[in-house]
């Protein structure tokens, strides 16, 4: 998407801010998430598609995407460690389109009869309670031909991209060492409990459990270049991750990025996962 494209779309998302419950600065971040997630997902919409979103969060990019489609189903459960999304959700409820519907469910227990011929997910694999049940959930609610894209950190790499630390060792060690900055995070951002929620998935893992459950799953790997390239456009990312700055910095500047999607994918600090319906050819899907 151009970056003028891009800024007018932002900018709409501005009548969903809840002036008095929520900070510019959270609001902005909320708006960035959103921009992230379209630019992810937009080329694959089309104007006869029925799509699900798992884990609508704010439901801003819900909004954006239902007009493009046919509908759009998006679930999100009851709040506990993202209720300060809860307000910008009530407010794009209130003028949601009518092929626009939220459900407030899990995706372990969120049902439909028909299916869906676009599923996407926007970081919210890591928080999920059994991301293997997601998988294989995901691919039941898939139409035949049907295709999902999920976004979310790899954990092969040792670094938690929500708090900006390292995974010393376990997420039990990572815990103790760095508790103090994990309870200012969550009080800054109001979101107690979001250190629990974290899975570890990664790509390694995905893989093994693909193999065994024959799921048809290929990995994006040019998804690191556009999230070097997010680093320098999204201040608040960059401000997160401060303590790699001047690495990642140096990394940019060099073009060594261009060389590190290169790597095999366990070593992507990213994912962005293709799963499939079915053995469809995906030669002109852009993987």
């Amino acid at each position: 998407m151009d970056p003028k494209t891009a800024n007018d779309t932002a900018r709409r998302l501005v009548k969903y801010y809840p002036k008095d419950q929520l900070s510019h600065e959270v609001f902005d971040l909320l708006v960035a998430e959103a921009m992230f997630g379209w630019n992810e997902v937009f080329m694959s919409l089309g104007s006869g598609l029925r799509c699900l979103e798992i884990g609508a969060g704010t439901g801003m990019l819900a909004t954006l995407a239902s007009e493009h489609v046919q509908s759009v189903d998006a679930i999100e459960p009851a709040p506990r460690a993202f209720s300060f999304s809860e307000p910008v959700l009530a407010n794009v409820k209130n003028s949601a389109p009518e092929n626009l519907h939220f459900f407030r469910a899990t995706l372990e227990a969120y049902t439909d009869p028909v299916g869906y011929d676009f599923i996407w997910s926007v970081n919210v694999f890591e928080h999920l309670e059994d991301w293997r049940e997601g998988l294989l959930k995901t691919r039941s609610l898939l139409r035949r031909g049907g295709k999902a894209v999920i976004l979310c950190p790899n954990y092969d790499i040792p670094y938690e991209t929500h708090y900006g630390i390292p995974m010393i060792w376990s997420k039990k060690m990572a815990s103790r060492l760095f508790a103090q900055k994990i309870s200012t995070f969550d009080k800054k951002h109001k979101c107690a409990g979001l250190w629990d929620t974290i899975n570890l998935i990664s790509v390694s893992e995905i893989k093994r459990f693909a193999k065994q459950e024959s799921l048809n799953i290929v990995f994006d790997k040019s998804i690191t270049l556009r999230m070097f390239d997010r680093f320098f456009e999204d201040q608040h990312l960059a401000h997160r991750h401060g303590t790699l700055r001047r690495v990642i910095t140096l990394i940019y500047k060099l073009g060594l990025h261009k060389l590190w999607y290169r790597l095999p994918n366990r070593f992507q600090p990213y994912m962005a996962l293709h799963l499939y319906a079915d053995d469809r050819d995906q030669e002109n899907d852009g993987v």
